[in-house]
């Protein structure tokens, strides 16, 4: 039987946030197709021959499921008693692989939710200046408000003075 992502994704609640981290995504350009798959640090921090961090590989195919260099992994999991029937390398990846797509599924409704705004500005005709407040470009409501600002309208001492300044003087030649 082959163990699916979503039977491995079903059993990840033990998982944390420095197991997560010690995950790596890579991307195999060499390979055709294309392949991603993660390398994971071991727990206890070994060293490999070379005096590296020792990681395991962690691979899915559709066809055989997933695969890890681990000892476990080397001999197809029969060792393994979790109801996931996968090694913690594989788990602590799934979590991983999950967490990054959530990631840039935000990141991807925000530039859209971004870009939806800039088009009903331009179509509005509504920002004919380029407003940015703290390092970011102004809200449609922070861009309403700075514009529509009102100054404070001048004293009478103010307009006294400006009056004077500005009153006309007669013209002589001499």
């Amino acid at each position: 039987m082959i163990t699916t992502f979503q039977t491995v994704a079903a059993h990840l609640a033990e998982v944390t946030a420095e197991q997560i981290g010690r995950c790596h995504r890579i991307t195999d350009f060499q390979a055709k197709p294309v392949v991603d798959f993660y390398k994971v640090e071991n727990e206890r921090g070994d060293l490999n021959a070379d005096g590296e961090i020792l990681e395991y590989e962690v691979r899915y195919e559709a066809e055989l499921g997933f695969s890890c260099t681990c000892k476990s992994g080397q001999y197809g999991f029969h060792n393994v008693h979790h109801a996931s029937g996968v090694c913690k390398h594989v788990r602590w990846s799934v979590a991983a692989a999950i967490e990054e797509r959530q990631a840039m599924q935000e990141i991807a409704h925000k530039q859209a939710a971004e870009e939806e705004a800039r088009r009903q500005d331009l179509e509005a005709g509504t920002r004919p200046h380029r407003l940015e407040i703290a390092g970011r470009e102004a809200t449609p409501r922070e861009y309403a408000r700075v514009m529509a600002a009102q100054g404070t309208p001048p004293t009478e001492a103010e307009i006294k003075r400006d009056q004077k300044c500005y009153a006309p003087k007669p013209f002589k030649i001499i």
